[in-house]
C-alpha cells in the first residue's frame, strides 16, 4: 500500500509520521504496488515481462469437463526459457511466455512468446520460450496458484516457433 510519512531522528531517537495507506482499487495490473492492501501486489494476475517478438506458439485451450472458472487465470511456462537480453551471458530459467483469463467461454487462444537468438546477426537477444522446451500450465483461482495437468489434442507439449497446440481439456489440479 503506499504509505505517506517519513522515519526521522530526532535527538538520538526514531520518530515515524508513516500513516499505513488506504485501498485505491483491484489489484490485477501488474505494476508491483499493493493496491488493495493485502501484503501481495499484483494478486490473482500473472505479469508477462517480456515483449513481443517475432517467435510464437499459439495455444488453444477448451474445456468440456468444465473444470475452469470464470475468474480463473491460466499461465503458459516454459522453465528453462531465456531469461535475459544478455547475449554475453544467457539466463535460462522458468519465464512466464504467455496468460489469459478464462471468461466462460468455450475456448481461449494464448499467443506463447518465444525467444529470439541473434547475437551473431545483430548482437540482440530476446527472452521467451526455447523451442522443444516443455509447456507448462499453471493456473490462479482465489489467489492459490496450481500446477495444471491437460489432454492435447492437437500438437505436443513442447514449444515450437509458429506451432498451434490444441489443449482439449484441463483434467487435473494440483
Amino acid at each position: 500500500c503506499y504509505a505517506t510519512g517519513i522515519l526521522e531522528c530526532v535527538s538520538g531517537g526514531t520518530v515515524d509520521t508513516c500513516v499505513e495507506g488506504s485501498q485505491t482499487g483491484n489489484d490485477d495490473n501488474c505494476n508491483g504496488i499493493d493496491e488493495n492492501c493485502n501484503g501481495i501486489p499484483d494478486d490473482n494476475s500473472f505479469c508477462l515481462s517480456i515483449g513481443e517478438t517475432n517467435i510464437s506458439n499459439i495455444i488453444i485451450i477448451t474445456d468440456t469437463y468444465n473444470i475452469l472458472l470464470e475468474s480463473d487465470i491460466i499461465g503458459i511456462f516454459d522453465s528453462s526459457a531465456i531469461t535475459n537480453e544478455d547475449c554475453n551471458n544467457i539466463i535460462n530459467g522458468e519465464l512466464l511466455v504467455g496468460s489469459s483469463q478464462w471468461l466462460d467461454e468455450i475456448s481461449i487462444t494464448i499467443d506463447a512468446i518465444g525467444s529470439e537468438d541473434n547475437c551473431d546477426i545483430s548482437g540482440q537477444l530476446f527472452p521467451g520460450f526455447v523451442e522443444n522446451n516443455e509447456m507448462l500450465l499453471k493456473l490462479i483461482r482465489n489467489d492459490q496458484l496450481y500446477m495444471v495437468d491437460y489432454v492435447l489434442l492437437l500438437g505436443s507439449n513442447t514449444f515450437g516457433e509458429n506451432e498451434v497446440t490444441r489443449i482439449l481439456n484441463i483434467i487435473a489440479l494440483h
